[in-house]
């Protein structure tokens, strides 16, 4: 995979410093064009944008969200930044704004979440999307807390092949359909969980006796 530039590297490691809430506070929130939801973008809230920056909203499918630009090209634009996570809808997260504002193009989007292999497939029809914007000439995914399981499931298979999840000591294999992915120039990884397997036995309460109520505790 080809390094990603150090400025954006840098930029995701402070990312969640550069947001001001006063600044946000006072401009208020912008309603997505598809009224209010749980996590925003197109099914909700949507974040102020900087006076710099457009955003237009974009459906492929089952895969909807915003394609943040700056008004004004720069040294920057033609690196495309593609924020998704595995189950929340990114379209609205602070990466969109925090780094298109700050020059790059950035694409943000909600899955269909219907599962890994699913997501997967919409993550690849979102990144060929953001290949095609004029200019672009690098893609660089972004993978915040769950969306780290994603973008390096994605890059994975698109660099190795489905083989590379298919092999005979594999739990579950990967489906054929994902194979010929369009590779990202780099990734950057924000506060990374530990993938879906570990983090659902994270969630797991041993206390818990009864499997339709999960107040119910033993206590000893």
């Amino acid at each position: 995979m080809k390094g990603v530039s150090l400025s954006l590297l840098v930029l995701a490691g402070f990312l969640f410093g550069f947001v001001q809430p006063g600044r946000l506070a006072a401009q208020g929130p912008e309603m997505g064009p598809g009224g209010p939801g749980a996590m925003g973008g197109p099914g909700g809230m949507a974040s102020p944008l900087d006076p710099s920056t457009q955003r237009t909203a974009f459906q492929l499918g089952q895969v909807r969200g915003y394609l943040y630009q700056p008004k004004e090209p720069g040294a920057k634009s033609h690196i495309g930044v593609f924020v998704m996570h595995f189950e929340a809808d990114y379209s609205s997260f602070s990466a969109c704004t925090e780094l298109s504002r700050r020059g790059y193009t950035v694409l943000c989007a909600a899955n269909s979440g219907q599962g890994l292999d699913r997501v997967v497939l919409d993550a690849r029809t979102a990144v060929a999307y953001l290949k095609k914007q004029p200019g672009i000439q690098k893609v660089i995914l972004f993978g915040h807390s769950g969306g780290a399981t994603l973008m390096t499931a994605y890059q994975m298979i698109a660099e190795n092949g489905v083989q590379s999840c298919q092999g005979p000591e594999k739990l579950i294999h990967c489906a054929d359909n994902l194979a010929g992915l369009p590779a990202a120039d780099g990734m950057v990884l924000a506060d990374s969980n530990w993938g879906n397997s570990v983090m659902s036995l994270f969630s797991l309460d041993p206390a818990v006796v009864a499997d339709d109520d999960g107040m119910r505790l033993n206590e000893d």
